[in-house]
């Protein structure tokens, strides 16, 4: 397993504060996306508020995020 630590701290910063999630959850937001990966959670409450501010979070990160659970990776997984 890969360890990945995200660069950009001010970052993190901004998107806690402005979706009003912990910094340990943004840390993890900006990690997805200087990765190009995808975000998985199943924190139903977290992937909600994501997906409502999602231009939000790519004015702060500059790009989209895209945001799975466990459960439409086992169901994409499930079709092939």
């Amino acid at each position: 397993m890969a360890v990945i630590d995200p660069l950009d701290s001010g970052a993190i910063l901004k998107l806690a504060y402005e979706l009003q999630v912990a910094y340990y959850d943004a840390s993890y937001i900006v990690a997805s996306t200087e990765n190009n990966a995808k975000l998985v959670t199943d924190d139903a409450k977290l992937a909600k508020k994501l997906k409502e501010n999602i231009d939000t979070v790519a004015r702060i990160l500059g790009r989209k995020l895209e945001v799975l659970s466990s459960y439409e990776i086992r169901s994409f997984q499930d079709r092939f």
